[in-house]
């Protein structure tokens, strides 16, 4: 018995509390999401919170570096290894690695935000772009620290950080918005203020130092899977918030406001979706790692029954609950974009099922796959919406974003079948 424990110590094998903690995070995250997007929605109206809209847009897009080049592989890899020695040149490997992915992508965003305006007077965002830019770096910094700590299973650091940093949020905005004092600027300068001190304090505490020599191995070592990983996440954006801003673009930010405050009303969803990403894909490889690829398949096929099973039903409630929802969090001005709800849980119910097949390919080292799937979602989801958004508006852009995801989980479908015979 206490060899077991100790190799179960070895392999950082989550404990049994670890995904309560997990749970608890994702909730804190996703109601101070919830509640940060009706602060907004409603002291900056449905114009301004366009514009605010668009820069988080974008802020997210720079995201996908960080999560494509250094988290996804890091996820993978970091928690079976054994050895401490290895797993601290990894970490510091890893921390270099996502600053200098941070520091690029926030150069990246402050140049964007210059030459989007010229493009689409409707996604202009005025002066926003320094602020943007070094919001990006403070936020990816601290997202990856989050992923570091679940990686390394300590999901209880992770909520201490996040009521530091989502919760500072909150109450700032709070404070703005009783005064009347909220604007765009202000809510991007109190995002990047208190996402860069949590990461500061974090990084003092845990003692994290980068070794940017350890960065280029890891780099130099795992290119090709970066490579796949990184066209797989800019496809699944382009697909994803690229169409909304696509659709932005064609008929005014309030779009992308009506599409935000939507998926916002339903975010106890991305609890799941964040949990997903934090736990599952660790489960799943540390399930491969110990117990093989049978054993593996059969918990990733139980966690997409049960997901699936409990999305139904809410899709089900949201049919009958959607426009007093919509009026009751956001007022009045929001009433005529109710039924985009029922869009948004059809898409999630398919994003749900999409993340659970990545996960079986990610494990397996086959990331070309996604990368595959990726460009079919972003083909198909920006062919629906130059099509269907100029008569159908804000329909049409949801229409686009599910018939995207749909050609991408068939594509993994269709893959599945070899992979499952080359391990049989």
């Amino acid at each position: 018995m206490i060899l077991v424990k100790n190799k179960m110590k070895k392999l950082n094998l989550p404990s049994k509390n670890s995904k309560l903690w997990s749970l608890l995070d994702q909730g804190l995250v996703s109601a101070s999401n919830f509640c940060i997007g009706i602060l907004l929605a409603r002291g900056l109206g449905i114009e301004d919170f366009g514009i605010y809209v668009v820069g988080l847009a974008l802020l997210l897009y720079a995201n996908t570096f960080l999560q494509s080049l250094v988290v996804a592989q890091m996820m993978s890899i970091l928690p079976p290894v054994e050895r401490i020695r290895y797993k601290s040149f990894l970490v510091r490997g890893y921390f270099g690695y996502a600053l200098l992915v941070s520091l690029a992508a926030s150069i990246l965003v402050y140049l964007f935000t210059f030459l989007i305006g010229y493009f689409s007077e409707e996604l202009s965002l005025r002066s926003l772009h320094l602020i943007i830019g070094v919001t990006v770096f403070g936020f990816m910094i601290q997202d990856w620290l989050r992923r570091y700590l679940y990686a390394t299973s300590n999901p209880r650091a992770v909520l201490i950080i996040d009521i530091v940093a989502y919760g500072g949020q909150f109450v700032c905005l709070f404070v703005l918005f009783w005064n009347e004092q909220l604007s765009v600027e202000r809510a991007f300068m109190v995002y990047f203020i208190t996402f860069f001190l949590t990461a500061v304090l974090t990084i003092y505490f845990l003692r994290l130092r980068p070794n940017f020599g350890y960065s280029r191995r890891l780099l130099v070592k795992y290119w090709r899977v970066n490579r796949d990983y990184l066209y797989s996440w800019q496809l699944q954006w382009l697909g994803g918030s690229g169409v909304i801003l696509v659709g932005a673009g064609m008929i005014g930010a309030q779009a992308a406001a009506a599409i935000k405050a939507i998926q916002n009303l339903l975010g106890p969803i991305n609890v799941f979706f964040q949990w997903m990403d934090n736990v599952i894909i660790v489960q799943t490889s540390l399930k491969f790692e110990k117990y093989g690829y049978k054993k593996m398949t059969v918990y990733l096929k139980k966690m997409a029954l049960l997901g699936t099973l409990a999305l139904m039903l809410f899709i089900v409630v949201l049919v009958f609950f959607s426009e007093w929802l919509i009026v009751f969090f956001y007022g009045s001005e929001y009433r005529v974009f109710a039924y985009l709800i029922i869009f948004q849980g059809v898409y999630y119910l398919f994003m749900y099922l999409y993340r659970i097949g990545s996960f079986y390919y990610r494990v397996l080292g086959s990331v070309a796959t996604l990368a595959v799937s990726s460009f079919w979602w972003a083909l198909v989801s920006i062919m629906v919406a130059m099509v269907t958004v100029s008569s159908l508006h804000e329909a049409g852009i949801m229409l686009a974003l599910i018939s995207g995801v749909v050609a991408g989980l068939i594509v993994l479908f269709i893959k599945q079948k070899n992979l499952a015979r080359a391990h049989s």
